[in-house]
């Protein structure tokens, strides 16, 4: 029984000598719910009898961050950080809008579409820790602070069912429809376990928001095309959805601001560098 004593005693010393002061590294995974929001409830081009609901979205996300405390407490963060997003939506239309004959049947038209969008994310936060009490092996830290979001790709936009083939023959690069660059804010909670003086675990909760419009709002669309066949109504903002009046170039230019919006959960290793 002493002998455990004994050991136990030196395990905890070992794990209270490692404070929060210093230099890590933190390999983080973690699921979130994703949105694109935008504050218009009818669209133009649209009638009132359009309908879209906003589906619930999960996306993971994966980051490596280099944290600095310079104090117990004060800290900054940075890293880089791979997060899937994007928005699922359901919806209905009274007619098609793709449609240019007038022979679609009047009765509602159901239908689900998303658009999926991958970022880059390097953010510059400033990190608050609770400081490790002598006989605990876990604290608390909270951030805060901005990002930039980098478009790396927009994997698919995608409607069912879909547009007509005819109007689709002709490949469209979705990425225009976005901006390449996105400035956000962020800010998490995050538990962090002592394991042993050389490794710990972390569990935590973040939220990131833009802080600028993500549509570019600048698509030129092809006239050759639009006189010969037009584009489908899922291919003007809101993207991937159905509209029972396919809206014209200039309602894209006057659609309000569409931001990312992300809440995630995640746990991870951090490693401290000494």
């Amino acid at each position: 029984m002493l002998k455990r004593i004994c050991f136990l005693s030196a395990f905890i010393i070992g794990l209270n000598a490692h404070a929060q002061q210093g230099k890590f590294i933190q390999v983080w995974g973690g699921g979130q719910s994703t949105q694109i929001n935008n504050s218009q409830e009818s669209y133009y081009g649209g009638t009132s009898v359009d309908q879209v609901n906003l589906v619930e979205t999960i996306r993971p996300m994966f980051g490596v961050d280099y944290i600095y405390n310079f104090h117990n407490y004060f800290g900054l963060q940075t890293g880089l950080i791979y997060s899937m997003q994007g928005q699922k939506y359901s919806g209905a239309v009274y007619k098609d809008g793709n449609d240019t004959t007038g022979n679609s049947p009047l009765t509602n038209i159901h239908y689900t579409s998303q658009v999926l969008l991958n970022y880059v994310k390097l953010p510059l936060l400033f990190r608050f820790n609770s400081g490790k009490e002598e006989d605990n092996i876990f604290d608390f830290s909270v951030y805060a602070g901005f990002q930039i979001a980098y478009l790396s790709a927009v994997q698919d936009v995608s409607t069912s069912p879909p547009p007509p083939a005819w109007m689709t023959a002709h490949p469209m690069n979705f990425r225009k429809f976005f901006n390449s660059v996105d400035f956000e804010w962020a800010a998490g909670f995050q538990v962090n376990i002592f394991v042993s003086q050389y490794w710990g675990l972390a569990v935590g909760a973040r939220y990131d928001r833009s802080l600028m419009d993500i549509e570019s709002k600048n698509v030129i669309y092809d006239p050759a095309i639009i006189k010969a066949h037009g584009y489908p109504a899922e291919w003007f903002y809101p993207l991937s959805t159905k509209k029972t009046v396919t809206p014209s170039q200039d309602d894209q230019y006057d659609r309000f601001s569409s931001k990312n919006n992300t809440v995630g959960v995640y746990i991870g290793v951090f490693i401290p560098l000494q």
